[in-house]
């Protein structure tokens, strides 16, 4: 519990040590699964992949139901252009059902990075349609299924998407999008940032 309090603060480095603590006193204990999981994610935000990796991993090796771990390692997957992987470990989260709009957004990621378009744009849509899933992560689906549509010619489309991830991105964090839309107006493909 002190792990999670020091995480959400942001104050990661107790938050690890606090991890470790718990981990050290019985490292295959089922509540330990979420130590593991939780260091992960701490591990990932800091762009440690490695360790990352390894957390959710051993997450996933106590508990082979625990679907927040496989969407975890499917993101580090993604980052480090294990497409194959990732497909595999988000296509599980999606089967076992507690984190399946992450799963189907970073398989979607997946499937774009494989030119594999028409199954990005099923994700995707899957995405959008959820009423669970937060408005700025929303706006990103919408901008990366307006990119999909792109690269399949899909201009029209694309720029609906656009357009909607624009209007729903309401701190404008994703200039990117912006581009986008302009070159889908232009008939221009637009590559994934």
């Amino acid at each position: 519990m002190q792990g999670i309090s020091h995480s959400n603060k942001g104050d990661y480095g107790n938050a690890i040590n606090y991890f470790n603590i718990a981990i050290s006193l019985n490292p295959y204990n089922s509540y330990n699964a979420n130590a593991y999981f939780n260091r992960g994610v701490i591990y990932s935000r800091q762009r440690q992949n490695e360790l990352a990796l390894s957390d959710f991993s051993q997450a996933i090796d106590i508990d082979e139901n625990f679907s927040n771990a496989y969407v975890g390692r499917c993101n580090i997957y993604n980052v480090k252009k294990k497409y194959d992987l990732a497909i595999v470990d988000c296509t599980k989260a999606i089967e076992l059902g507690t984190s399946e709009m992450m799963a189907y957004s970073n398989r979607g990621l997946a499937y774009v990075a494989q030119g594999r378009y028409q199954l990005a744009v099923s994700d995707l849509t899957e995405v959008i349609k959820s009423k669970t899933i937060t408005l700025p992560r929303r706006a990103y689906n919408y901008c990366l299924l307006g990119a999909t549509y792109t690269n399949i010619g899909d201009f029209p489309s694309a720029i609906t998407s656009f357009k909607e991830g624009i209007k729903l991105d309401s701190k404008g964090k994703m200039s990117w999008c912006k581009i986008a839309l302009e070159n889908a107006q232009q008939g221009k493909r637009t590559t994934i940032p």
